[in-house]
């Protein structure tokens, strides 16, 4: 719980928008229990690494089933939901440890990609991803519109 309530809060600090909950806002038990009842629905898994006896890293995802689109052809896809590694830990391999052994559920579930998510101003986030091989498909974008048109 500890690792996802450090993963919400340090998004939430990047947020110039401030939309992002932390603290005692992120129900941080909630979200576990909708995280795993998702991966528990949708052939998913969660890894966790471990270090004398600590959790130092943990990495959730699903098998998304495919779905009919007028734009893009259906393929049946992984998604990344979670991948936290405790900062003190970070560099030491163990996010690619654990993205490698989601990789491979996700082979084994005849998955065609692997799509994650990563917030804008998370950039090193964005420069692991990259660096395990992701690439940018799509963009968000957001505005926040003044009181006054």
């Amino acid at each position: 719980m500890a690792l996802v309530q450090s993963l919400q809060d340090h998004v939430a600090a990047l947020d110039p928008l401030k939309l992002n909950k932390y603290g005692q806002a992120f129900l941080v038990g909630e979200y576990i229990k909708y995280l795993v009842d998702r991966v528990s629905r949708e052939n998913g898994m969660i890894y966790l690494a471990e270090q004398n006896d600590h959790i130092v890293g943990c990495i959730a995802g699903v098998v998304q089933q495919p779905q009919d689109d007028l734009e893009t052809y259906a393929s049946l896809d992984g998604r990344i939901m979670d991948l936290v590694i405790a900062p003190e830990h970070r560099g030491n391999q163990i996010g690619k440890h654990l993205i490698a052994a989601l990789e491979q559920h996700f082979r084994a579930h005849h998955c065609a990609h692997v799509r994650v998510e990563c917030f804008g101003y998370n950039h090193g986030a964005y420069k692991f991803y990259a660096k395990c091989g992701y690439h940018d498909r799509s963009m968000e974008m957001i505005k926040k519109l003044s009181k006054r048109g």
